[in-house]
């Protein structure tokens, strides 16, 4: 039938077809890692011949549709991470302010990042020159007059670059980018040196000119300490300081004090300063200065000499007379010099020819015992808080926070002991009633934090309420000591606010934590090597006739309690967990023990 091709089916039930592309518009992920390198690789997008009425297509990964022999490059701020290109320059400086000079040399250190092709350049601080030097040009990417951008390529010694209307000439540069620009096929020029400016020069020739006028010093001559020598002095002994080390005692309230005080003897101009050392918490005003820079006056010379002094200088202190050991006086205040720093020492080993014995230091302070002093709890009656929050509150008035150990927080988190105990009479803390006897209480105790926590159980009819019978906390026994871990065991008691606690027995998860953990009472080899060192010969035999006695039905096994009645009738000594840790051992269970598995382990 022609002309029916394109008639649509009716929208009756039974007859739409449903298209799942129709309504699907899934966006695919684009970053993605290939052969390493992570990037954006664009969107996928439907071919165009493909019908959204057409079935769907799978595409393989991206890596797989990678030729194999395209070679992969990877992006240079990836490759030339933290590699740096360094040149060494010099550019002019017109100077029209001072007619002494008409242009002035500047020398800067250009610095060239290969990662993202950014520039730097420096210029090294030189002293006195006036100059505010520093960074020169902050790093950006510097634009070529002909258009572009400064490459590295651009960048040879020897040659000069044009950098914002500056000149700069590179005159070399270090092993590192010599060796990168040969692996790119740039050879460089050998380096050379930067010329100097007519002004330096001439004020450097001045200046030796008139250092070669100076008489030199000889035997039969004094003027040494002439003016020009002083000069000379003062350009070769510039930021020359020696350091020493000092110690002075002072009348104080309680007896005599020993402080302490720095001196710093000037080399250009044998000018002294006293800077006075306060220890923290002192008590004392900090004044920088005990004495400002000056020249001290002294009387006799503490070391004779006369290495080149002048008489007119006698009186005042020179550095020969310096030295560990000796005194000096400062306005009523006798300095002992103890010791002295490194470049002091080498000063007068190397120039003066003293021997290294005589700079020792001197112990002025004599050690002390040190004695912790374990801080006192005042726990007052409005005070809230367990006794370490109390303790804690006396050290500052701004209350902080108790400091947890993390390491045991983590490794004990959620991990108890469980006990079953009960009240016992004793002579210190009698039962306050008869009933008393028959109670069973449970005893938690909390590895993280070493707090206890006691439960009664409910008894039906026993006319005791149960329910929580000491909430969770840190308890002590009567001699103001904390309870561990290791004071709880089967067999102990425990005093818990005048009520005697007598622990019965113990879980699963508690014994095996004690044996694990080498406990005193729960270590099986240490038991045994100490009864095998207490059992022997006729003690042996006793022991072997009790347990034959005991055993008469010939099961070939006692319970706990009767090993540890047995060891008691022979002279020993055997706890209940002890006991029960042998009989763990031996047997597998805490009720009984293999008599001749314990037999064999005492005897061998």
């Amino acid at each position: 039938m022609e002309g029916f091709e394109n008639i649509p089916l009716p929208k009756l039930p039974g007859t739409e077809f449903y298209n799942p592309l129709d309504l699907a518009r899934p966006r695919p992920q684009v970053f993605k890692v290939v052969n390493g390198i992570a990037g954006n690789y664009g969107e996928y997008s439907l071919p165009p011949n493909l019908r959204p009425t057409s079935a769907p297509v799978r595409r393989k990964p991206l890596a797989d549709r990678t030729a194999p022999n395209k070679k992969v490059t990877q992006p240079g701020w990836l490759v030339y991470d933290g590699q740096v290109l360094r040149y060494f320059g010099w550019f002019k400086e017109i100077i029209t302010e001072r007619r002494e000079e008409k242009w002035r040399v500047r020398k800067c250190v250009l610095y060239y990042y290969l990662e993202d092709d950014t520039i730097h350049i420096s210029e090294p601080k030189v002293d006195n020159s006036g100059i505010p030097q520093g960074v020169f040009l902050r790093r950006m990417k510097v634009s070529k007059e002909d258009g572009g951008y400064l490459k590295f390529p651009d960048l040879l010694v020897g040659e000069s670059v044009s950098i914002y209307k500056r000149e700069f000439h590179i005159i070399s540069c270090d092993d590192f980018t010599r060796k990168f620009l040969a692996e790119k096929g740039i050879t460089l020029a050998d380096d050379v040196e930067a010329p100097g400016d007519p002004y330096t020069m001439m004020k450097q020739k001045e200046r030796d000119h008139f250092f070669a006028k100076q008489r030199k010093p000889d035997e039969a001559s004094l003027t040494f300490f002439s003016r020009g020598t002083l000069s000379k002095k003062m350009l070769e002994n510039d930021r020359k300081v020696l350091r020493f080390y000092c110690v002075w005692e002072e009348d104080a309230i309680y007896g005599n004090e020993k402080r302490q005080s720095i001196i710093h003897y000037y080399l250009s101009d044998d000018t002294i300063e006293v800077l006075e050392v306060n220890d923290r918490n002192s008590g004392r005003d900090s004044f920088p200065l005990l004495l400002r820079r000056m020249k001290l006056t002294k009387g006799e010379a503490m070391v004779p000499s006369d290495f080149f002094r002048d008489p007119k200088e006698e009186k005042y202190i020179n550095f020969t007379d310096l030295k560990i050991g000796a005194t000096i006086p400062v306005y009523g205040k006798d300095l002992l010099m103890y010791d002295c720093d490194e470049f002091t020492r080498d000063f007068y080993v190397n120039k003066l020819g003293l021997p290294e014995e005589s700079l020792a230091k001197i112990d002025v302070f004599p050690k002390k015992e040190v004695v912790r002093v374990q801080p006192k709890l005042m726990k007052h009656a409005f005070s809230i808080g367990s006794d370490e929050e109390a303790l804690q509150a006396q050290k500052s008035l701004v209350l902080k926070p108790l400091k947890k150990d993390m390491k045991k927080f983590v490794m004990n988190d959620g991990k108890l002991l469980r006990y079953v105990a009960k009240l016992v009479n004793t002579e210190k803390f009698p039962l306050k009633s008869r009933y008393d006897a028959e109670r069973e209480f449970v005893i938690t105790y909390y590895l993280v934090d070493d707090t206890i926590l006691i439960f009664e159980p409910p008894q039906r009819n026993s006319g005791i309420v149960g329910g929580k019978f000491l909430e969770r906390q840190k308890v002590k026994s009567p001699d103001n000591k904390l309870y561990v871990k290791q004071d709880l065991t089967v067999g102990s008691n425990i005093i818990v606010y005048c009520r005697a606690f007598q622990i019965v027995s113990a879980d699963e998860y508690t014994l095996s934590f004690q044996e694990e953990h080498k406990f005193a009472e729960c270590d099986y080899d240490l038991i045994t090597s100490r009864l095998r060192g207490f059992i022997q010969g006729e003690k042996l035999d006793e022991l072997k006739t009790l347990l034959i006695q005991e055993d008469g039905e010939g099961v070939g096994s006692v319970s706990s309690a009767t090993l540890v009645d047995l060891v008691g009738k022979i002279g020993g000594s055997l706890s209940p967990q002890e006991a029960i840790t042998i009989c763990r051992r031996l047997n597998n269970s805490v009720d009984s023990v293999d008599t001749a598995a314990f037999l064999d382990s005492v005897s061998s």
